[in-house]
């Protein structure tokens, strides 16, 4: 979702949107497709394509004023329908330049046109992430971002339950500056500002992203109708797709009252909840930290009652974990308030708030996402006291009835082919020079689908835009979840491999995000480093660069014997100076005999192989190398990228 209001968020623009669009509509019958517009980039050496709809029979001429002396001009008779497409010659990189579209005495004049490579980035959360959310070391990258050639567009989320001929986009073109970069999808900033920097042309990221979303979301129903696993859905929204607008127009209203009710004071305008004589006799007594499997639900409140014998001269809270919309108080005062993208550690609490005897903390709290939230984490629920820690960990009061209960409303957004109708089909006419994509989260729990729908998707990705050659680059998950000390079945593992599965479509790339990850956090905040590994991808898929653009990936994997120990001797491409990082030894290795149960393996670098043995295992049949859900894998080449995690069968 974009931000803490998420689909409200999303509604209220559509809302507006549609007023926009009446107004247009009154006052002209020539539109173009609104991605056309002031600060557009377009592909380079490429037919330009331009789109819209008019009065049918009427003509369209679109101009393309490449100087004083030099433009290009191509006409078209709107058809029955009352839509046109034109194409324009190809053109080199360049700009800036002027586009005029005309039908009769009707005018569109889009100014600063430039010509370059054009990039979708699309995808959930992670590709979606803006620079401002916290990303590594954003306030420097943000001051630095004063590059008016790189320029980025932004789709509106939107669902819908048959293809789409138009977008529907509150956003403009924007050429990259300080002061609006922040705004910017991280993963896709740092991939274009280094293409842009080495390259030396306009750069163009089209931000087609939605949080939370699984990739069936984003592949065409015909597709989808073909696959066993989504047949069944699939059909039932082309068969009647008229009724699916109706379930998702009234879901709408359930959105827009659950977010009235998530941003409202009215459950506590009165502020008697916050206060220390307020009558929680009724209330549950919880744990906190509360465990994974006792979330707190609804509007969830908590209180917890603090004696101090003295009033402190500093004092800091600390909570650990806010999951993930939150207002904090104390004493009646609100110290803090977290939107789902933020997160402090350490919450200052004004000199003089806190008093002698009795004090109160209270705490809003709600996951809007899954409705199952959660406070601190362990060792890190407490007071700061003048230096001296006071544990607020155990008993807190809790209620989730104070205000009224989140209403149940369905993520639509989610369904079967939904954005790839609205937020795919109606840009499959402007011409790429490739996509980058990060998603596979919430396709984790369906792995063993998961690689026939990923290829299924960028194989038609690539007939929709006539680009069969189109380079598709992704990200492969980062860990996530606590780490564990012994070899252990693993979900995120196995999504991983499913992504792994799909190098083997020509023009595609992988960049492998092992190393970024946080154990408690499914965003991670290192964006720097996926950016930059999907560019060496681009170089070498999408600009035909010759480099090592990927970390080792296994090749071959066979029984054999070093000093009389009895392995695996392990084989890689990617494989030059393969190295241990952070460590005086490999890590992330395991192997198993022939009943299947793995133990951790020691690991040596032998030249350009690696030799893998346990004295456990005299038998290997098998090795996984970062299998887990979150590794401590320490494989990498020399150009510092992560080996790629796998499973081999030595048979």
């Amino acid at each position: 979702m974009k931000g803490f209001l998420g689909y409200w968020i999303w509604a209220m623009k559509a809302i507006i949107l549609m007023g926009m669009m009446s107004t247009a509509t009154a006052e002209t019958q020539l539109t173009t497709a609104a991605i056309f517009y002031d600060h557009m980039v377009m592909q380079r050496d490429k037919p330009v394509k331009i789109w819209g709809s008019g009065t049918p029979s009427s003509v369209i001429t679109a101009t393309l004023t490449l100087s004083k002396e030099s433009s290009v001009t191509s006409s078209v008779v709107v058809n029955t329908d009352g839509e046109w497409l034109l194409e324009l010659p190809q053109q080199r990189a360049g700009g800036p330049y002027e586009l005029t579209i005309t039908s009769g005495s009707e005018i569109q004049h889009f100014r600063d046109v430039m010509i370059g490579d054009v990039w979708l980035a699309s995808g959930q959360s992670n590709m979606e992430w803006k620079l401002h959310q916290q990303v590594d070391n954003w306030q420097d990258e943000v001051r630095d971002s004063d590059y008016p050639d790189i320029r980025f567009f932004e789709i509106d989320n939107h669902f819908s339950a048959t293809p789409q001929s138009q977008i529907k986009s509150s956003y403009r073109w924007v050429k990259a500056n300080p002061r609006n970069s922040g705004n910017f999808s991280a993963v896709a900033w740092f991939f274009a500002k280094s293409l842009h920097v080495e390259k030396g042309i306009p750069i163009a990221i089209i931000d087609s992203t939605w949080g939370g979303t699984p990739a069936e979301a984003w592949t065409s129903l015909p597709v989808l109708s073909q696959q066993e696993h989504y047949r069944d859905m699939a059909a039932s929204i082309m068969k009647a797709p008229d009724e699916w607008e109706a379930r998702f127009a009234a879901n709408e209203a359930l959105i827009t009252e659950k977010y009235a009710l998530v941003s409202s004071s009215s459950g506590y305008a009165d502020g008697a909840v916050l206060t220390t004589d307020y009558d929680d006799s009724q209330w549950e007594v919880r744990e906190v930290p509360n465990p994974s499997n006792a979330p707190f639900t609804d509007v969830a409140w908590l209180r917890k009652t603090v004696n101090l014998a003295e009033v402190p001269d500093t004092a800091s809270l600390h909570l650990g974990r806010l999951e993930k919309l939150a207002r904090v108080f104390v004493n009646g005062q609100q110290v803090y308030e977290q939107y789902w993208t933020d997160f402090e550690d350490s919450i200052d609490i004004p000199h003089g708030l806190l008093k002698q005897g009795d004090n109160i903390i209270a705490v809003r709290l709600i996951n809007d996402w899954d409705n199952k939230a959660h406070l601190g984490m362990p060792n890190k629920v407490y007071l700061m006291i003048d230096k001296q820690v006071l544990s607020l960990e155990g008993h807190w009061k809790y209620s989730n009835q104070v205000e009224l209960l989140i209403p149940k409303a369905q993520r639509y957004n989610e369904s079967t082919g939904v954005l790839f109708n609205a937020m795919v089909h109606p840009i499959v006419n402007y011409p790429l020079k490739g996509v980058i994509w990060y998603q596979g989260e919430s396709n984790v729990g369906a792995n063993e689908w998961y690689s026939t729908l990923f290829k299924s998707m960028i194989l038609d990705w690539r007939q929709r835009w006539d680009q069969l050659d189109l380079p598709f680059l992704f990200v492969q998950l980062a860990s996530f979840l606590p780490p564990s000390e012994v070899p252990e079945e693993s979900a995120w593992a196995q999504l991983r491999d499913a992504q792994t599965s799909v190098l083997t479509l020509p023009k595609t790339g992988m960049a492998v995000a092992l190393d970024v990850g946080d154990a408690d956090d499914i965003h991670p905040r290192n964006k720097q480093a996926i950016g930059h590994r999907l560019y060496l991808a681009a170089k070498h898929v999408a600009y035909g660069e010759s480099l090592l653009f990927s970390g080792p990936q296994i090749s071959d994997a066979v029984p054999d014997t070093h000093e009389g120990i009895r392995g695996v001797m392990v084989s890689f491409q990617h494989n030059e100076g393969l190295q241990a990082k952070h460590h005086n030894r490999l890590l992330g290795f395991a192997i198993a005999g022939a009943d299947r149960t793995y133990v951790n393996a020691k690991a040596r670098i032998l030249d350009d192989a690696v030799f893998v043995y346990s004295e456990q295992i005299n038998e290997p049949v098998s090795v996984r190398y970062g299998w887990a859900n979150n590794s401590n894998g320490n494989l990498y080449n020399r150009a510092e990228l992560p080996a790629v995690p796998f499973e081999i069968n030595l048979e």
